[in-house]
């Protein structure tokens, strides 16, 4: 089952993830894909706090930045999160938004058809009322796409609000 979480920023999408994972497992192994670099103190107490609430849950942490679905995994997979893996894959690998988005949606059909179940979360980015341009708009579209895509190939869909899981589809 492929199953997307998505939400605004802080919204509790990590955790219901989470929790969708440890109701989805079966016997099978338990994996944590980080995709998020970190770059400052801020993202190293993100990352702190998340390993600190996944602690004792049994996830196999995999930190990998770009190229996930080369990984080798089964059973239950969360991936966290696509709007990193687009930033990576878009300015890590100079690649422009089209690109990027077919290298990650090519890479969630490898890792869904290795696992039982792949839980991805992503970023709502899109109800900002700033006016973006150049790089930033790419990334912005780039992921609308993306999500679109991805939720339109998901079993299920849910929206992460103030910590409650609202099933989309």
């Amino acid at each position: 089952m492929l199953h997307l979480v998505t939400g605004g920023t802080s919204n509790g999408k990590s955790a219901l993830a989470e929790n969708i994972c440890m109701q989805l497992k079966a016997e099978g192994p338990l994996y944590y894909i980080a995709t998020m670099r970190v770059w400052d103190a801020e993202g190293e107490e993100k990352v702190a706090g998340h390993r600190r609430r996944r602690r004792g849950m049994g996830f196999r942490t995999i930190e990998r930045y770009t190229g996930v679905g080369s990984l080798k995994v089964s059973g239950t997979c969360l991936l966290e999160c696509l709007s990193n893996l687009l930033a990576n894959e878009m300015f890590d690998k100079d690649r422009r938004g089209p690109e990027a988005c077919a290298v990650i949606l090519e890479d969630v059909k490898r890792l869904a058809e290795k696992t039982e179940n792949l839980i991805i979360v992503t970023n709502e980015v899109f109800e900002d009322t700033a006016h973006y341009s150049g790089s930033t708009l790419e990334y912005i579209d780039a992921l609308a796409y993306l999500n679109l895509r991805t939720a339109v190939r998901a079993d299920r869909v849910t929206e992460a609000v103030a910590g409650i899981g609202v099933r989309i589809k």
